[in-house]
């Protein structure tokens, strides 16, 4: 069933990632074998922005563990589906407060999609904290149990992506959760200019 917000609307399909693909080295958390898929309800302003314990409606990070039956769905009537495009990267270091530069007057290099590390933050670079703090009463953790599952930026270059103001979207997972595969606790951050 696609993934909806509670007032009924269908969120829009943000991306998929194969899992069996990552490194299976010490440069990556142990991943399991399968398929992610995120989605994220752009249309219902009302709970989409991980501030506040009850914004968790406005997203889902679904785990499909055997990937034999999976097949491509078309997305529900409404919903606007991004321009498609692969992603590849490679190891890169990563700094607590955004990416690092010789020049602090430099941007990002847009678009800034990241796999784990630290992310690069648009306004707030404490987000362990306010996921730690925003789900204290749901499944109580620190600051340090949590680690960025994924960062998707607002992508103009291979794609129509764009979060709010060219935003983007943080998914944090507890370390305990990736472990156990509580893929259904994922908590997500937008921020924007």
């Amino acid at each position: 069933e696609w993934p909806q917000t509670p007032g009924g609307q269908a969120m829009n399909f943000i991306g998929q990632l194969d899992c069996s693909e990552l490194p299976r080295d010490k440069s990556f958390p142990a991943m399991p074998d399968g398929v992610l898929s995120f989605f994220y309800g752009m249309e219902d302003l009302e709970c989409y922005g991980g501030r506040e314990p009850g914004d968790d409606c406005g997203w889902r990070v679904v785990w499909f563990e055997d990937v034999g039956g999976l097949a491509r769905r078309n997305a529900p009537e409404g919903v606007f589906v991004f321009k498609e495009f692969p992603v590849s990267g490679v190891p890169e270091q990563t700094y607590f407060g955004g990416h690092a530069y010789a020049n602090c007057d430099s941007v990002a290099p847009a678009p800034y999609h990241l796999l784990f590390g630290y992310p690069d933050p648009i306004q707030w670079p404490y987000q362990a904290e306010s996921c730690a703090e925003v789900t204290a009463s749901k499944f109580p953790s620190k600051p340090e149990d949590w680690l960025l599952l994924l960062q998707v930026d607002t992508d103009y270059v291979h794609s129509d992506l764009q979060f709010g103001d060219m935003g983007a979207l943080f998914f944090w997972i507890r370390k305990e959760d990736l472990t156990t595969r509580r893929f259904d606790r994922v908590w997500m951050i937008m921020e924007c200019h």
